[in-house]
This record gives C-alpha cells, structure tokens and sequence, in this order.
C-alpha cells in the first residue's frame, strides 16, 4: 500500500508531502484527495505514481524535478532527475542538445534489506544509455499493482479505463458460466430449517431476479421463489450457485444500482447478456443510444464506474484525474457514496485529483491542498 509521497522542486517550483496514512500507519479511510489551482501537478503526480506502479520511467523525463520518493507498506522507491545540455559551438546555428537522466532506487524494509538502481538517460526525449537491475521492483509492482482513470479516459488506450457499447456482455457471461457450473455440482441433500429457508430465501432472490432481468439463463424456473414452492435442494444449489461466481454478482448489483440511483434524464437502460448496456430514450420510439451518444457526463461517470467494478486489473490503489469532468452538482455530490461502494467490493485505496469540493463532500480531512504546502511561493 502506498503510505507517503514526497516531492521536492516539481517544475523547479513546488515541494509537496502528502500523507496517505495516520500517524500510526493506518490507511485515512483509504481515500486522499488532491487539491489546488491548475498548474501544480495534480495530474503530474497521479501519472508520476502510476508510472511507477508500471515501470514507465521515461515519463519522469518529460517534466523538471529535482526528486520523488514513494513510501509504500514494505519498501520505498526514490526517483531523481538531473539535466545537462551538450555544448556546441558558438557560431554554429544548432541548438544544443537536452539530456536528462533520470535514476532509481528501489529498496525493501525489514531485517534483511535488498536495494536496487535503474538509470535512464534520454536525449531530446529519445532514450540512450540503460543501465538497471531491478528484480525486486518488478515482482512487488506485478503484485501491487494501480488502475489508473485519466482526464483523458475517454480516448481509447489512453488509460486503463474501459469504454465501449456492450460493456458487460463478457461479465454476464462470466456469470451464467460460473452459476450454472455451481448449481449442477451441488450434491448435498439435507434439509433446511423453515426460519433459516425463509431467510435464505430472501437473501437470493434479489440477486436471482438481477441475473433473470438480465437475461442469464437460469437452471429453474424463477417464479418458484414467489409461490414458496422452491425445495431445500434447490436453495442449496443456489447457494453453491451463487458463491461459485466470486464476486462477479455483487459487482454487478452494485454497477446496476449505481446506474438506476444515477437517474439519466431523458433515458431508460437495460443490462442483458446479449446488448451489455444500453440506454433508450423515453419517447413512443424508445430509439436505443450508443456509448458514444451519451452525454460527455453520461460517457465519463459510466466509464469510471464500470472500471472500478470490473477492471481485470487485480488492482490495489485507484488514480482518478479530475472524476467530475461534465458532472452536474447532483452527481458530484454522489460521487464519494459511489466509490466507497466500489471500494468495499474491490478492498482498493483511492487517490483523486479534482476541483471540486462536492465530489468529497466537503470532508477536507480527506485532501491534501498543494496550494497550502506553496502559498508562500505567491506572498
């Protein structure tokens, strides 16, 4: 988990500590959010973290620092930057030449500490010399790793948000896979107490009707549950049903219940196994939308969303630049309710980089202020 960043002369100006955990190394709830005026680098420092997580050195050559260094639960890395330019000759026409390097060091915590170095060097942003060995780092960032949801999340393979029209066509079949699987290996026989099927049956049924409206084919006929004629043998095999599918069925109760809560004016929706997502409009043609002919609001919140639901990446920290890019007040003030539901389904930490103090509810105990950590810069 990441726990510190610290950041020294960012664009030759600005340092920044930012804490991601209490005083006795305890998560603050597991969200931070970033604040401050355009120009400071919230988006430099969420894309700084994920190229760490990702190994992209080279993107630490693109802007001018003097250091960063990422304090996480069992190692640390510290990155720096120095610039030389090559000299050439008075008379000649010719620009010189800009050569950053950019170093770093990894190291582990604990009784037996290893440490490693990687070194870029980069001329006019075309990579020169490398030298690295750095073992350690790759197999703890393949276990830790981040999903990262730009500003830009709308251009595809941009980030690592997903977009697309028939979003969860491959979840859903996923999950009739894994249901049906389940259902038929269930061998047990034995009875169920009248107060524990009463309850058992009430816990299932909500999630049984979710997958019947979205079209998932189900080993029984789902009227059994309304009319109490369902067997002890039955429920058992739902159960079993049920859990062999992970996750997957509260991911998709909870994406479903984030897009009905989200009220799209104007539009009804449908998640089937056959069209994913859709919308529709409401009118006497109930003409079907596209993604693309969603609202730019509409097409960011419902890529957000889904990313963090169902993103294959096993990921550990969420970064999110600018969450409320085309939001109306409404949904920004939804917005902290929203990701903490992901959260608990996805046991993520969030950092977040907005300018907008409804999306945390004005909790600023939860965001660090770069403007704050610099004001004197502006005295």
């Amino acid at each position: 988990m990441l726990k510190h960043i610290s950041i020294k002369k960012l664009f030759n100006l600005y340092d920044y500590e930012i804490e991601m955990a209490s005083n006795d190394g305890n998560p603050i709830k597991n969200i931070m959010f970033l604040t401050g005026p355009n120009g400071m680098g919230k988006s430099t420092i969420l894309r700084s973290v994920a190229s760490v997580y990702k190994r992209k050195f080279s993107y630490f050559s693109l802007f001018p620092f003097e250091s960063m260094s990422f304090d996480f639960d069992t190692c640390g890395v510290e990155i720096s930057q120095t610039t030389q330019y090559k000299d050439v000759d008075e008379d000649s026409d010719a620009s010189a030449d800009k050569i950053v390097t950019v170093k770093c060091d990894y190291f582990t915590k604990g009784k037996q500490p290893i440490s490693e170095h990687g070194e870029w060097c980069y001329t006019d942003g075309v990579k020169g010399t490398i030298a690295d060995n750095m073992p350690n780092m790759e197999m703890y960032f393949n276990a830790q790793k981040c999903l990262y949801i730009s500003d830009h999340r709308l251009v595809e393979n941009y980030d690592d948000a997903v977009v697309g029209p028939h979003l969860v066509i491959e979840v859903l079949r996923n999950i009739q896979a894994a249901f049906s699987e389940g259902y038929s290996a269930h061998m047990d026989s034995s009875t169920i107490a009248e107060s524990a099927k009463i309850e058992k049956i009430n816990l299932m049924k909500p999630l049984l009707e979710l997958l019947y409206d979205c079209d998932i084919t189900l080993p029984f006929d789902i009227k059994i549950f309304d009319d109490n004629s369902v067997s002890d043998y039955q429920i058992a095999c739902c159960e079993n049903a049920i859990k062999n599918c992970g996750d997957l069925i509260s991911k998709l109760q909870g994406f479903y219940q984030f897009v009905d809560n989200s009220k799209f004016l104007g539009k009804t929706f449908r998640i089937t196994i056959n069209s994913g997502l859709q919308f529709y409009t409401i009118n006497e043609d109930r003409s079907m939308l596209g993604f693309n002919q969603l609202s730019l609001g509409e097409q960011h919140i419902i890529s957000q969303i889904y990313s963090m639901y169902f993103s294959p990446i096993p990921y550990k920290l969420v970064l999110i630049d600018e969450p409320e890019l085309s939001f109306h007040l409404m949904w920004q003030q939804q917005y902290l309710g929203n990701i903490k539901k992901a959260q608990a389904l996805r046991q993520c930490a969030f950092l977040i980089a907005t300018h907008s103090t409804q999306v945390f509810e004005g909790k600023f105990e939860l965001t660090t202020d770069l403007f704050e950590q610099n004001e004197k810069l502006f005295d």
